[in-house]
């Protein structure tokens, strides 16, 4: 069993990536969930968490990490375990977190929890918040990413290097759901990242408003 599940694998392996974060994911955000002692399980925001961990691992950390990193990058730093994990925080902390991951999960998080509203709409209004919490963001996700890589290099063995990753990733995504998992919009909601408050959602745009003003302004146009 075990070999056929590794032959299915290394014949698919962007499936298997998307499938493997999506499983974390999800089980993520319902320890989240259990943690926070919700009365009752949110199911649509286990789906925007578990669709986001599918699409980023099917997409951009499949290309950076199994293709990008131990293909072009390593070879030139191979010589220096300093100079690998540099080159590592700088193409995870560097590129991936605040360029790729973060946007795309305030995208999702905004389409997921507003069905109605236009996707343009909806991923606008995600850039908004994650211009306000992206330095939050940042500062959550070094503490636990500079660490997790520094053992990686220095201390864990590497046959426990998987199960390590596995445990640190585990914790990235319950901080990840308990800290910008619930819908904004709502009661109690995080609007932006981390540090972000109540305060911030004045200054975010909504989706209706922008629809509004861009009706207006067609309408402005067409009086000229």
């Amino acid at each position: 069993m075990l070999r056929s599940l590794s032959n299915g694998v290394r014949r698919y392996p962007v499936p298997a990536a998307g499938a493997t974060l999506a499983t974390r994911y999800f089980c993520g955000d319902i320890f989240a969930q259990n943690f926070e002692q919700a009365e009752r399980i949110d199911w649509r925001r286990t789906a925007i968490i578990t669709s986001f961990g599918c699409l980023m691992g099917s997409g951009p950390v499949y290309f950076l990490f199994s293709y990008l990193y131990p293909t072009r990058i390593r070879p030139l730093v191979q010589h220096s375990r300093v100079a690998s994990l540099s080159a590592f925080i700088a193409m995870d902390l560097g590129v991936l977190m605040p360029f790729v991951y973060l946007p795309v999960f305030y995208a999702v998080r905004e389409v997921g929890y507003s069905p109605a509203t236009h996707v343009r709409d909806s991923i606008l209004k995600g850039w908004i918040r994650y211009k306000e919490g992206v330095f939050a963001d940042m500062r959550a996700a070094t503490a636990i990413m500079v660490p997790q890589d520094a053992c990686l290099v220095f201390l864990v063995p590497s046959y426990l290097a998987v199960p390590f990753v596995s445990v640190t990733g585990f914790i990235w995504v319950v901080a990840l759901s308990i800290s910008r998992g619930a819908n904004p919009d709502a009661e109690g909601g995080a609007a932006g990242g981390v540090a972000s408050g109540a305060d911030n959602c004045n200054l975010l745009v909504d989706a209706e408003d922008i629809r509004k003003s861009r009706s207006n302004a067609s309408y402005s146009n067409s009086k000229l």
